[in-house]
């Protein structure tokens, strides 16, 4: 039977009668100096919402033990025997993977920019209308650089303010279609309200409406199990 992969943690099992993904029960196995939590699993299991939060909330249960390494969604191995071999073979790496993210925790931040202003230069006609072309262009690109320097001040003011608590960022990322900046900082579980205090100011004085701070998660961006 495939198994599939949730995260791997030092030694914790998880509780009984746990459920993953489909339903099935989360169990342990082992792998070498590691544990990892899995189920049982059918091949092929294409990703639903349904089946991304129970993967989720079967990597919650771990952090409320141990921060995890996480698997992302959809990580199957032939069967259990399969799955130990692949993660013993990495065993050192891995534990040292996580020790460097041991009593930490994730946090994410949004921050929304102004759209671009929308209107398709091809729609211009008549007299003057490759100046037009060329003046929506150029504000365009005008556009495009203040929501870069906005977003750069941003991340400074942020680095800057959490720099007692942030123990690594991950680069920042933006969407287009959805406008949002996002930034992930692993910090210590313990410091999650101070975190959250300072970073609320900061946000609520400096950033666009709308901007949010979300966690604790377990470290997908810092500690990710890679696939085979």
């Amino acid at each position: 039977m495939p198994a599939y992969l949730y995260c791997l943690v030092t030694s914790a099992e998880p509780p009984p009668a746990l459920s993953g993904v489909d339903g099935q029960t989360v169990r342990a196995v082992k792998a070498g100096r590691l544990t990892a939590w899995v189920s049982d699993a059918v091949r092929p299991l294409p990703p639903t919402a349904d089946r991304a939060r129970a993967h989720d909330a079967v990597v919650r249960r771990a952090l409320a033990v141990e921060t995890p390494i996480p698997a992302r969604f959809g990580q199957l191995f032939a069967d259990d025997a399969a799955l130990a071999q692949s993660v013993d073979a990495r065993g050192a790496a891995l534990s040292q993977m996580l020790e460097r993210v041991r009593d930490s925790v994730e946090m994410t931040i949004r921050i929304p920019v102004p759209a671009e202003e929308t209107g398709d230069p091809a729609s211009a006609s008549g007299q003057g209308a490759g100046r037009e072309y060329l003046e929506r262009l150029q504000a365009r690109a005008r556009h495009a650089e203040g929501v870069r320097e906005r977003a750069e001040f941003l991340q400074r003011r942020i680095a800057l303010a959490a720099r007692a608590f942030i123990r690594e960022s991950s680069p920042a990322s933006y969407a287009p279609p959805a406008h949002i900046v996002t930034l992930s900082h692993l910090i210590a579980h313990d410091a999650v309200p101070s975190y959250r205090h300072v970073l609320q100011r900061v946000l609520a004085a400096e950033a666009p409406p709308g901007a949010s701070i979300s966690g604790p998660w377990a470290p997908y961006s810092f500690a990710e199990l890679p696939h085979d």
